[in-house]
């Protein structure tokens, strides 16, 4: 790193089950070249599999079926779930802000070039913390993801509007998530003047090395202007 100088920060979030070691070694030549600061946290929730484990932004779902059971609440069983929705939601989304807290504590990141992308789960999680943060994020990459309704009600679109530009990655053949999801969320988004465009791809729902690339040069692109 050079004397004085301030540099792009991506934070990836990686989908569930994933590990996020694999992201940075996908990006790591994509960062070389952006001359930028990669950071791909933990989700919070480990995940057990045979061989090894990998890691999750929300508990599993066994783990959410008990707090169901447990607990109060006036609105019974449907609004205790939007409770604990609501909990883990803003659990996740501190963990991530708190991350880039961490980075830019520790290296000289530019608080006006700073990038989050997500991928699957992560990036229902990506959407709306970026969202709930225009003003933070220089732009959002989302691949393989849906975007919720809680996170695109009117008031947060109009704030996010003219602040965050958003790319939507999504593969035609994804099986995971139906491309539909992808079609949804830009035309919600341009309705309410949030800028985003469908970058469509093959690659069923994991990321392809054309698609880093893609997502590099959108990067690059930005970090220009």
């Amino acid at each position: 790193m050079k004397e004085n100088r301030k540099y792009p920060l991506v934070m990836i979030l990686h989908g569930h089950g994933g590990n996020p070691e694999n992201y940075v070694g996908t990006f790591e030549r994509v960062a070389s070249s952006l001359e930028a600061i990669v950071c791909a946290p933990y989700g919070p929730y480990p995940i057990p599999f045979e061989r090894g484990h990998g890691y999750s932004w929300y508990p599993a779902p066994w783990f959410f079926r008990e707090l169901l059971t447990t607990g109060t609440s006036t609105g019974g069983l449907t609004q205790r779930r939007k409770e604990i929705e609501l909990q883990e939601q803003t659990v996740s989304r501190g963990f991530v802000l708190a991350a880039i807290d961490h980075v830019s504590d520790r290296y000289p990141v530019d608080p006006d070039l700073i990038f989050l992308m997500g991928h699957s789960e992560g990036g229902v999680l990506a959407y709306g913390l970026a969202l709930e943060h225009p003003n933070l994020f220089r732009g959002l990459i989302v691949v393989g993801a849906r975007l919720r309704e809680s996170d695109a009600t009117p008031e947060i679109l109009t704030e996010a509007a003219g602040k965050l530009e958003i790319m939507i990655c999504h593969s035609r053949g994804d099986s995971a998530i139906s491309f539909d999801h992808a079609k949804a969320a830009a035309e919600t988004l341009k309705s309410a003047g949030v800028q985003s465009r469908i970058f469509p791809y093959e690659g069923g729902h994991g990321l392809t090395a054309e698609l880093v690339q893609t997502i590099g040069r959108w990067i690059a692109a930005r970090c220009r202007n």
